[in-house]
């Protein structure tokens, strides 16, 4: 059983998501959002360190990816 302290330490797991379901996540919250399937793709071949290689699949690390997006519009 795990105590109340050790809940307390675990942290927050990464929001994890393919590339067609992080499209849809930043449509959701920006509707008007020019970021692609395409664009995505991109970033995982390119080797971006918010991106994991799960057998064919790349899952992206949205707040990672977020954070990444918005240093590059500063």
């Amino acid at each position: 059983m795990i105590s109340n302290d050790d809940r307390n330490s675990i942290t927050r797991l990464p929001r994890l998501r393919t590339i067609q379901a992080t499209v849809e996540e930043c449509k959701r919250q920006d509707p008007d959002t020019s970021i692609t399937e395409f664009y995505v793709r991109q970033l995982c071949m390119s080797g971006a360190p918010f991106v994991l290689k799960n057998g064919p699949k790349y899952l992206i690390n949205l707040d990672l990816l977020f954070a990444y997006l918005s240093d590059c519009a500063a």
